[in-house]
């Protein structure tokens, strides 16, 4: 770009990690710079899937972690999700 002085219309911007681009963040012409926010994409690993339950307290020693779960929502009401569970990672 320098040589020619010319600005790129396109730029590649490679990311640091692996995966998909879940939100876009920044319009065409705004000035964005490293440490700035918000950073101009999200990129996240969407091979693994997570879900939030809340639980009763009185219901929670009946879960373990890492044991095999099924889940049925509302969404997609004929299909089932099997996963299995693993600590709550809200006190971290």
């Amino acid at each position: 770009m320098i040589a020619a002085r010319k600005i790129d219309p396109a730029l590649v911007v490679r990311s640091p990690i692996p995966g998909k681009i879940t939100s876009k963040n920044a319009q065409p012409g705004w000035l964005v710079q490293p440490g700035n926010l918000p950073a101009p994409y999200s990129v996240a690993d969407v091979s693994i899937k997570w879900m939030l339950a809340n639980v009763m307290e009185s219901e929670i020693p009946l879960f373990h972690l890492g044991q095999p779960v099924e889940v049925r929502v509302i969404s997609y009401p004929d299909r089932v999700f099997k996963g299995k569970g693993c600590e709550d990672l809200r006190n971290r």
